[in-house]
């Protein structure tokens, strides 16, 4: 053991010498610092201190750990004012170089310790409370570091949780908004093609009337067309729903197709009227004049019939050029004349039979 110690000692003495002939000052310093940390492991303080000088010779700039090392030295060599003086050069390093605050708690605490050892060593009181009191400021300012962190993780996941609210509420609004212009589009869709529609039946009627006025034998496409236009009262009754300014015109138009002598302001043939009336709901008109003809002047007996070929108030009005008011209240004279209640059907009560009533 010892002489693979010689060995070693003979080899670093070659690896400083060889770096100082190098001027590497840098290797010289770290050989040498090796050097006297194992000479101190084997208790020879006397040349590790010698060469702990040697070191500082070389490279004044010296570190932390120099000072601390020496005063280690002092100590072991019973050295304890030598120590002092390098524990203090050691203290005011730290306090003026901030690259120590890294490790400053550990460094801290063996400078308290060594200062303990050297006031033993002089024979002076030893504090062991300041080691203590220092060692409990660092736990309450960690636990007071915990806490904070805590805190300002909790905030933070609150104003997270608190954005995911506003973020998923966003997207609630989004959806309902998208939701909205869907159904809009949709209803618009519907409105269009419902509209082309109507529009389709509308044209289908126009391009018979125009073929009616271009016929020759006016007579006779005059008498066709008549019972072409009351077989359907369902276009005449779509135009009379939708009543614009092009759809009065038409009715006009169909008017004057219909017969000549009738004023534009009717739209309806009554006489092939009601001979379409008894033949699709069951001679209706004539049981109308058999039972109240003598009862019910002629515009009522118009609105019987316009009642049972199911034309709502709005539509009477727009097909006999009369407002919405004048039709409710001829339904209420017809009642009255008929003696029905005011909440009783008009074309029920004429359908039944006459013992019944």
């Amino acid at each position: 053991m010892r002489g693979r110690q010689i060995h070693l000692h003979f080899f670093t003495k070659k690896s400083i010498d060889f770096a100082l002939a190098q001027k590497d000052t840098a290797s010289a310093t770290f050989f040498i610092r090796n050097q006297a940390d194992a000479l101190y492991m084997q208790e020879k303080y006397t040349e590790s201190l010698a060469l702990m000088k040697k070191m500082k010779e070389i490279n004044p700039d010296v570190d932390l750990g120099y000072y601390l090392t020496f005063a280690d030295l002092y100590l072991m060599m019973h050295q304890p004012d030598s120590a002092q003086v390098c524990l203090n050069n050691a203290n005011k390093l730290i306090f003026s170089n901030s690259d120590y605050n890294f490790y400053f708690t550990s460094t801290n605490n063996l400078i308290m310790a060594k200062q303990a050892v050297i006031n033993y060593a002089q024979g002076k009181h030893i504090d062991w409370s300041k080691i203590g009191r220092y060692n409990d400021s660092i736990c309450v300012d960690n636990q007071a570091k915990i806490k904070r962190i805590e805190e300002e993780t909790d905030i933070r996941d609150r104003l997270e949780q608190k954005n995911l609210m506003l973020t998923i509420n966003r997207q609630r609004i989004l959806f309902a908004l998208v939701s909205v212009l869907l159904l809009a589009v949709i209803l618009v869709f519907i409105f269009i093609y419902y509209n082309q529609k109507k529009k389709e039946k509308i044209d289908v009627l126009q391009s018979m009337l125009k073929e009616a006025m271009r016929s020759k034998d006016a007579d006779k496409d005059d008498y066709f067309f008549k019972k072409l236009l009351l077989q359907q009262l369902g276009l005449v009754r779509l135009v009379a729903t939708t009543p614009t300014s092009q759809n009065q015109a038409l009715l006009k138009q169909i008017a004057n197709i219909a017969n000549k002598d009738v004023p534009v302001d009717e739209l309806l043939n009554w006489n092939d009227l009601y001979h379409t009336i008894d033949s699709i709901y069951d001679n209706f008109y004539t049981q109308l004049l058999q039972k109240y003809g003598a009862v019910l002047n002629d515009r009522e007996i118009q609105l019987c019939c316009l009642l049972c070929a199911e034309f709502s108030t709005k539509e009477i009005s727009v097909v006999t050029q009369q407002s919405v008011r004048t039709i409710y209240q001829r339904k209420t004279n017809i009642r009255q004349k008929l003696k029905m209640d005011e909440k009783d059907d008009i074309v029920a009560f004429i359908s039944k039979p006459k013992s019944s009533i």
